[in-house]
């Protein structure tokens, strides 16, 4: 048996000039369930400048990490507006994970973490807390991104063999799963 791959597009949104997450090598690969999975990240440093480019930016996206800072309400605040324009402009449904970042600054909390799960449940995403700083939950992040992206594959999967299709349908917009065809969007990470 060939052994299988997933890429996927994930886009990262927050607001400019926060502590951005850092990724050493982020188009590494995954190995989860005996799956090799390949993210392609795509960041704008939430630059004003790149909105009018955001139909292209989001188009073919698997998922969107979106990130606020803990400790700037402004920027949590901002995270409603990134949802409204990703919903807006991408070409299918995204899996989200919303990032509260810089958790190594507890005591400078402006957002409550409860507040912060609470929305992330309205919109369908994940919550994780993070630090950039000390690299707390970054690696979570595109674990749980990979094993929503997998859930998500398998349950189309499930969806085409019922459906009588027992062609292998193995992607998720571009990227490539198996045999390399291409199949529809992906939707998970709740």
């Amino acid at each position: 048996m060939a052994e299988k791959f997933l890429e996927a597009k994930v886009v990262l949104l927050g607001t400019q000039g926060m502590l951005r997450i850092h990724l050493d090598n982020p188009n590494d690969k995954l190995k989860l369930k005996n799956c090799n999975i390949r993210l392609q990240v795509w960041d704008t440093a939430g630059q004003e400048r790149f909105r009018s480019m955001a139909p292209l930016y989001y188009r073919n996206a698997n998922a969107a990490i979106l990130v606020f800072d803990i400790t700037n309400r402004y920027t949590f605040d901002d995270v409603h507006v990134w949802v409204e324009e990703v919903r807006k402009n991408a070409t299918g449904h995204l899996d989200l994970i919303l990032i509260g970042n810089k958790s190594d600054l507890e005591e400078d909390r402006q957002v409550n973490e409860k507040e912060a799960e609470t929305y992330a449940n309205t919109i369908g995403a994940k919550y994780l807390s993070t630090s950039a700083l000390t690299n707390e939950g970054i690696s979570q992040i595109f674990t749980d991104i990979g094993f929503c992206l997998l859930e998500t594959k398998q349950s189309k999967d499930s969806k085409n063999t019922e459906n009588g299709n027992t062609k292998e349908p193995l992607n998720l917009n571009n990227g490539t799963y198996g045999s390399e065809e291409k199949t529809e969007k992906s939707s998970c990470c709740k």
